[in-house]
């Protein structure tokens, strides 16, 4: 078997940004939409062949964001990219100093299907550039929020294929509409 280079190690991102790119405030997200968590499950956690799970890749922020009772998220196999090495973790989450680590780490189980990353900010800055980088699973979050993490700008390499969903939830100044899209790399350099 040839080695893979960890750039080259083929994954996907999940992320939820609104109208200016943001993704979070104050460590939290500053919506809630019910779609948007049971879409992220679904996508991470369903596989094609059985005895077998997806990897989440997350730093260590967002990792903190999951509330306790969902950490590790279930069914999967839950890598925090952090350079404490410290962090006290459940025995179902492993610690990766990098987002190369992290990658080979979730490549060499042979129970994993497919990696996902799911942020924050600089892993996605991180991961956006890398060659592995196969597709985006981004939900558009049809307002602008007082954020103070973002995502990066979406390179030209990436186009959007599909309209994977769209609605609204909540109710009047509070509604929320959203869409979630399917952006894939292009072929080329």
């Amino acid at each position: 078997m040839t080695a893979v280079l960890p750039s080259h190690i083929e994954f996907d991102m999940v992320v939820a940004a609104d109208l200016g790119d943001g993704i979070g405030a104050g460590g939290k997200l500053p919506w809630h939409l019910p779609a948007d968590l049971a879409h992220l499950k679904s996508l991470t956690s369903d596989t094609e062949v059985p005895g077998t799970r997806n990897a989440v890749l997350m730093g260590r922020v967002t990792w903190d964001t999951i509330p306790d009772r969902w950490r590790p998220l279930p069914r999967r196999l839950n890598v925090v990219i952090t350079r404490q090495v410290n962090l006290a973790l459940p025995d179902e989450a492993v610690r990766a100093s990098s987002l190369p680590r992290a990658l080979e780490l979730a490549r060499r189980r042979v129970d994993v299907e497919r990696i996902f990353v799911l942020g924050g900010g600089d892993i996605y800055r991180q991961a956006i550039g890398l060659p592995g980088c196969r597709r985006l699973y981004l939900t558009r979050v049809l307002k602008r929020y007082a954020c103070d993490a973002f995502f990066p700008t979406m390179p030209s390499r990436f186009r959007r294929e599909a309209l994977l969903a769209e609605g609204s939830e909540g109710q009047g100044e509070d509604a929320v509409a959203y869409r979630i899209e399917l952006w894939c790399r292009i072929a080329g350099p």
